[in-house]
C-alpha cells in the first residue's frame, strides 16, 4: 500500500518468467531483486521512487550487496533519474497514474449520477455528500465502534524452499529441452512443463526409446510430435511396443513378395 493510498500490485507468472529467463539469460535472481524493489518503491516518497543506494537495496532484500553491485544494470533497467538522483521506477509510476485516472473517472460518473437523482433536498457533489447530506438519526442510535487498525502489507520475501523449487523445476525443463529432438515452440513447452511438472525420469526414459521408432525417424523427424504436444498429451507414458518382425527380415511390399515366391514354391514342389 502507497502512502497515497494506492495498492501496488505485480502479478508474476512462474512460466512467462522462466520464459524469460530463458530468452534473455537474465539470472532468476536478478528478475526476483528487481519485482521486489518495484514492490518497495510503493512505499516510498514520491510513490515509485527509490534511493541510489546498493546497499540500502541489499539491507531491504536481505541479500548480499556484492551480488546486489554485480547485476546493478540488469536491476535498474528501464528506470530512469530525477532531478534528485533518485530512480523512477516507471512500472510503478505508470500503474499509479492508471489508478489515479481510473480512480477520476468514478468520482465524476458518481458526481453526474448524484446531479440527476431528483426529489433530493440536497444536490452536491461526491465530495459533499458525507458533509452536506447527513443522514437522519436513528431513534435510538448505537454506538459506534471503533475503527480497526489496518496494517500495511509487508512485501513477501523468497524462502530458501522457494528459490529451491524454482531453480529445480528451471532445471528440469532446460535438461529435457536439451534431450527432446524438436526444438520447437519453446514458451508454450514451458507453461505447459510448468503447468503439469511429469516426472523428468520417466520422460527422459521414455526418449531413449522413442527417438529410434519408425515414426520419429521418418522424414528426418517430421512426424517427432512438438514439445508442448508431448508434455500435453502425455507421450511419456507410452510403452515400446515389441516387433515381432527381426530387422533383417523383408517388411512391406518386399516382403509380401518373398512370401509368395515362398508359397508358389511349395506349391510345384507338391
Amino acid at each position: 500500500m502507497s502512502k497515497e493510498g494506492g495498492l501496488v500490485y505485480i502479478q508474476v507468472y512462474i512460466a512467462d518468467t522462466l520464459a524469460h529467463v530463458w530468452k534473455t539469460g537474465e539470472p532468476l535472481e536478478t528478475f526476483g531483486a528487481r519485482v521486489m524493489l518495484w514492490l518497495l518503491s510503493g512505499e516510498e516518497d514520491p510513490v515509485g521512487t527509490l534511493p541510489d543506494d546498493v546497499g540500502l537495496w541489499a539491507q531491504w532484500l536481505k541479500i548480499d550487496a556484492d551480488a546486489m553491485r554485480v547485476h546493478y544494470d540488469r536491476i535498474t533497467r528501464g528506470w530512469r533519474r530525477d532531478e534528485n538522483g533518485r530512480w523512477i521506477v516507471r512500472r510503478v509510476v505508470e500503474q499509479g497514474e492508471t489508478m489515479a485516472a481510473a480512480s477520476e473517472r468514478g468520482r465524476k460518473a458518481a458526481n453526474a449520477r448524484y446531479r440527476k437523482k431528483k426529489g433530493g433536498a440536497c444536490r452536491r457533489t461526491a465530495n459533499a455528500m458525507r458533509t452536506q447530506c447527513p443522514p437522519s438519526p436513528s431513534p435510538t442510535p448505537s454506538p459506534t465502534p471503533a475503527p480497526a487498525l489496518i496494517q500495511a502489507p509487508q512485501p513477501p520475501t523468497q524462502s530458501a524452499d522457494m528459490v529451491t523449487s524454482g531453480q529445480e523445476l528451471w532445471d528440469e525443463i532446460q535438461t529435457f529441452w536439451k534431450a527432446y529432438p524438436r526444438k520447437e515452440g519453446h514458451q508454450a513447452f514451458v507453461r505447459a512443463w510448468a503447468r503439469l511438472r511429469p516426472p523428468l525420469p520417466e520422460c527422459l526414459a521414455a526418449l531413449d526409446w522413442q527417438r529410434h521408432t519408425r515414426q520419429w525417424t521418418k522424414n528426418g523427424g517430421e512426424f517427432i510430435p512438438k514439445p508442448v504436444t508431448y508434455i500435453e498429451n502425455g507421450c511419456w507414458k507410452d510403452q515400446p511396443i515389441e516387433s515381432e518382425v527381426q530387422i533383417n527380415e523383408p517388411v512391406g511390399y518386399a516382403g509380401m513378395r518373398e512370401v509368395f515366391k515362398d508359397l508358389k514354391g511349395e506349391e510345384q514342389d507338391g
